[in-house]
């Protein structure tokens, strides 16, 4: 037990110093010692995962869940282990066996709600987000895929209420400016789109499809404006399919004036 308890605390050192690595030989020799003590493997997968060996680390917690198998953060860890893994069918499920071990456990919702709406569940995750807000009604992350699920949808009022529910929790949740601006672009309200692509920028200038949906408003009456917005866009996305389209109007523009 004195020797588990040492090459636990020297693999516990180095995560804590953020060298996987070196924490990994310690974790796999004390669960050698000690093959029944859940947190061992737990440990390890942890370490294996934050060293991007993902199938080792994958493999690791699906031994934590054998051991326990109301273990929801062992569950938790598999689901994004396969989601990084690029496995959402089982991810998915991971999340779910994670929410049974916990029901209160508001980030497996959200994560398992993410999951669905990657599978293209789009009603199933709308739901998850709605319980995982009901769990955490301050949850930003959770109110911005929900409203971007209504943005997807077309349900753009509640798509425009719940983004403004983000940025009441949060004022510099940049991708919050963008998605309210462009529901309200859907409803034709100009106006309101240009202040929000506009804060949206204000906070992040490196939002790229943003500067272009601006660019286009003010392509309408302003047009020095939506130059320089065209003239960044060129700038600073280089690889943009958009380029020859922006490069025609912008041409366009400059002879105008």
């Amino acid at each position: 037990p004195d020797l588990v308890s040492a090459l636990v605390g020297l693999g516990h050192a180095h995560a804590r110093r953020h060298e996987p690595v070196r924490a990994i030989p310690h974790y796999r020799r004390a669960l050698g010692l000690d093959p029944t003590d859940v947190e061992l493997p737990f440990a390890l997968g942890n370490a294996l995962y934050e060293a991007n060996r993902l199938s080792e680390a994958a493999a690791v917690y699906e031994l934590v869940t054998r051991l326990d198998s109301q273990h929801a953060r062992g569950w938790f860890n598999l689901g994004h282990t396969f989601k990084a893994l690029d496995r959402l069918p089982e991810a998915e499920q991971a999340f779910a066996a994670a929410i049974v071990a916990d029901p209160k456990f508001y980030k497996a919702r959200f994560m398992r709600a993410h999951a669905l709406s990657g599978l293209d569940r789009h009603a199933e995750a709308v739901q998850e987000y709605h319980e995982t807000l009901r769990l955490n009604p301050r949850y930003a992350k959770a109110h911005f895929n929900l409203a971007s699920c209504h943005l997807r949808d077309g349900d753009y009022d509640a798509a425009i209420r719940r983004f403004q529910s983000v940025l009441k929790l949060d004022r510099h949740y940049e991708r919050a400016h963008f998605g309210l601006g462009q529901a309200y672009l859907q409803q034709q309200r100009r106006k309101e789109a240009r202040a929000s692509f506009t804060e949206a920028l204000r906070l992040r200038s490196d939002l790229y499809p943003c500067r272009l949906q601006l660019a286009r408003l003010l392509d309408e009456d302003r047009a020095p404006e939506a130059s320089i917005h065209y003239r960044a866009y060129l700038r600073d996305a280089p690889e943009s399919p958009e380029h020859e389209d922006v490069r025609r109007r912008l041409r366009s523009l400059e002879s105008s004036a």
